[in-house]
């Protein structure tokens, strides 16, 4: 093994005591006694009683031979000059030139701990890569053992989802969208201004008669906003209408979730959403009056229409039924539409209409 090698480690640890602690390996280098407290999934703790099987690195940082003891494990390892080597970790990135990360820009800068792990001092050249294609370089010289950090800026030209890394670090994933996502592609035909703008990197379609007149959304960063300029304000009515074809290949089940970004639910397991919106205005889907409206496709395959007029769980329009006809249809172009008002509207309406009706005829 090359001088700064890591000897990986694997055991089982127990937490023989009566309180809450965390999982550390005690072994022997040399006689000298060496505690290993980071691990793969960092600082690991453990509850009285329970155990775990850990796994982590010890780094090799003097020459010769070493003698390595784990409770009832001896190993021998040698290790042996290295001439002078970069290695780089902790890559950070931040968008924008500000003092904290700016989505809406499209400029990235990132950086990397960059050390000598090498024998000697040495001259190296750092590569700042994106999608494992180098676009920048700079040169460090560093004595042994000695850090520093990386820094490079860059303007992308072009929106997307990159893998952007320095030197051997592991590479980190960055989306693009910003500034260059800024242009309205599709004209509010009203002459109200409305103009939709897009996000991710969606493509044009190719099954419709005029060329790039519809947008293949994949399902996961690619959306269509419609920014609020404020005559988003109905207060007795309204309607809304979605043109989709949603895609058959991929999925397994009525509805399209399997095609959408994963999530980390409450138990620590990846997750798909239920509820995929066709159309929402507001901030989420979710319970409460987080969206005026909406109209989302359940896992089932069914659709459901949503309604918050009010700031109180108000109005709720559903369609989420068991016929057939409540179901997107797949591979085929579909409008989808709900309309709501006041007038015929949900129970919760009527409902309050009747108790007003009863307290007035009490006085």
């Amino acid at each position: 093994m090359l001088y700064n090698g890591e000897v990986t480690v694997t055991a089982k640890v127990t937490n023989n005591g009566k309180g809450f602690g965390g999982g550390c390996y005690p072994g022997l280098d040399n006689g000298t006694t060496r505690y290993l407290y980071q691990f793969e999934d960092g600082i690991v703790t453990l509850d009285p009683g329970k155990s775990a099987t850990l796994t982590g690195t010890l780094r090799m940082e003097t020459l010769g031979t070493h003698t390595l003891k784990l409770a009832d494990k001896t190993v021998s390892v040698n290790v042996k000059y290295r001439p002078a080597t970069f290695d780089y970790t902790n890559i950070r990135t931040q968008q924008g030139n500000g003092k904290t990360s700016d989505m809406n820009s499209n400029i990235l800068h990132i950086k990397a701990d960059v050390v000598n792990i090498g024998n000697d001092a040495g001259t190296g050249t750092a590569e700042f890569k994106v999608n494992g294609v180098t676009v920048g370089t700079r040169q460090y010289t560093l004595k042994s053992g000695e850090s520093q950090t990386a820094e490079f800026a860059y303007t992308f030209n072009k929106a997307g989802k990159y893998e952007v890394t320095i030197g051997n670090a592991k590479p980190e994933t960055v989306y693009i969208e910003g500034s260059i996502q800024g242009m309205p592609i599709v004209k509010d035909k009203s002459g109200n201004g409305n103009n939709a703008y897009i996000h991710g990197q969606p493509e044009f379609g190719t099954d419709d008669k005029k060329a790039k007149q519809t947008l293949v959304l994949d399902g996961k960063r690619d959306y269509i906003e419609i920014p609020d300029n404020g005559g988003y304000t109905p207060k007795d009515a309204m309607t809304g209408m979605v043109w989709a074809n949603l895609p058959s290949a991929g999925t397994t089940k009525g509805g399209v979730s399997e095609l959408t970004e994963q999530y980390v639910d409450l138990d620590g397991k990846g997750a798909i959403p239920d509820h995929n919106p066709l159309m929402v205005k507001g901030i989420g889907l979710g319970w409460g009056t987080p969206y005026m409206f909406r109209m989302a496709v359940r896992e089932t395959g069914k659709v459901t229409y949503g309604v918050c007029l009010l700031d109180d769980n108000g109005e709720f329009s559903w369609n989420d039924g068991s016929d057939d006809s409540f179901g997107i249809k797949k591979d085929q172009w579909v409008q989808y539409t709900s309309a709501f008002d006041f007038t015929t509207g949900g129970d919760s309406l009527r409902e309050r209409a009747a108790q007003r009706t009863c307290r007035q005829a009490r006085f």
